[in-house]
């Protein structure tokens, strides 16, 4: 290709041609398909061994609880090398997930220590979520860094599917606890390609900070002045905050929604997370393209405004392949959005406080979850699952009035 003086212009290397983005996508691919199978297996696992269905509660406590974390894992994610602190991460994890299998093979497994160390390995996985996302722009260049997002978020999506079914074959075939066993052996594989990666000089130069509690506690506070003094993350923070709410309570009531309204079966319920997925992975596919056309104001808005009409229209119309196909909607708009929203992040803000910025979302995030699982599951008492999707529905359009306030500011730079 030349430019108009008749000189070569250099050609840009494909993204895939990016051998650690390559290395990073392929092992966290197999991660987050082991992550899949373990969670399937967990509540198949204790409902077989005790036969008490309360103990499922305290299963989802001990899975739900250290998200929390991410308030503080963030701080110690920026303060440490973000490539070893994922393989540190992973191995510990494998480490855990092995343990699991072996005690659960011996017949060593009280409910208390599956408990404790189900606690244990999801309170360390707080750690590697926000430092992959802070590695991710040391690894693409900052042109590309959309469609690098939409490529990992995609990959994870699939993984989550391919783990699910694949999973729920393996568990009716073999059992749960060989899905522990399989869920270590996919850190292994994680740790091990995370140790391949070539890393630039400014991330290899890293040092631990220094300093006791009190300067952890100042970085603490520092992250969230990052939230203070950028409006457009405050926004967007609660916006995150209805639909996540909101989408907690659909996922809660979707088999109450098909079993009920929908008269289906058990294959039904899986095509509607499956519309979810796929549509998730075809949104993150392409957000690279549209986020070039369009601003990212105007697609957070336009995605927060299908998901809210998807569930409206679903919620009124009890038919199989109309809420399939207002999944497979909203799925779009979340990979869209969530493609857009983390890129946006990774470019706004410092680098030095991307763990902190990513680990505070994500535990308020976390939060989120069991507050709209609760308030969901309360409603379904007194009301209708249809009547509580509209509500739902209804919450999710609220949500998108913060974003009109936006479209009017300068636009945020998200292109690729």
């Amino acid at each position: 290709m030349e430019d108009g003086s008749g000189s070569e212009l250099p050609v840009k290397p494909s993204l895939l041609h990016n051998a650690n983005l390559t290395i990073l996508v392929s092992g966290q691919w197999v991660s987050q398909v082991g992550n899949n199978l373990f969670e399937l297996a967990v509540f198949w696992y204790v409902l077989a061994q005790t036969h008490q269905a309360a103990d499922l509660g305290w299963v989802g406590t001990a899975m739900a609880l250290p998200g929390v974390l991410g308030l503080m894992t963030g701080v110690f994610v920026d303060r440490m090398d973000r490539r070893w602190t994922m393989v540190g991460s992973d191995i510990i994890r494998a480490v855990l997930s092995a343990l699991l299998g072996v005690l659960a093979l011996l017949h060593l497994l009280p409910l208390w220590l599956f408990l404790v160390l189900v606690l244990l390995l999801m309170a360390v996985g707080t750690f590697f979520g926000p430092a992959a996302t802070a590695l991710l722009p040391q690894i693409v260049p900052d042109d590309q860094l959309a469609a690098a997002n939409g490529l990992y978020s995609s990959a994870g999506s699939s993984a989550g599917l391919i783990g699910t079914f694949g999973g729920g074959i393996v568990m009716s075939l073999l059992g749960p606890i060989l899905l522990f066993l399989m869920n270590a052996a996919s850190f292994v594989v994680s740790f091990v390609s995370l140790i391949f990666l070539r890393m630039p000089r400014r991330e290899q130069a890293r040092r631990a900070s220094r300093g006791g509690v009190g300067q952890i506690y100042s970085e603490w506070i520092e992250g969230f002045k990052v939230y203070r003094a950028i409006p457009l993350l405050r926004t967007l923070l609660v916006t995150a905050l209805f639909v996540n709410f909101a989408g907690q309570g659909l996922g809660v009531l979707a088999a109450a929604w098909v079993k009920g309204p929908l008269h289906g079966n058990a294959f039904s319920y899986a095509l509607f997370g499956a519309a979810v997925t796929i549509g998730a992975i075809a949104g993150a596919l392409v957000a690279a393209k549209v986020l070039r056309r369009f601003r990212l104001e105007q697609v957070l808005l336009a995605g927060i405004l299908a998901i809210g009409l998807a569930v409206v229209v679903l919620s009124r119309i009890p038919l199989l392949w109309v809420t399939l196909l207002c999944m497979l909607v909203a799925g779009i708009a979340m990979g869209l959005m969530n493609t857009g929203l983390t890129t946006m992040m990774q470019r706004i803000v410092p680098q030095e406080k991307m763990g902190r910025v990513f680990g505070t979302l994500g535990a308020l995030m976390t939060l989120a979850n069991p507050l709209g699982a609760a308030v969901a599951g309360a409603l379904a008492v007194v009301w209708s699952v249809p009547f509580i999707y509209l509500l739902l529905g209804l919450l999710i359009l609220l949500g998108s009035l913060p974003l009109l306030r936006l479209q009017s500011q300068p636009p945020t730079r998200t292109s690729a």
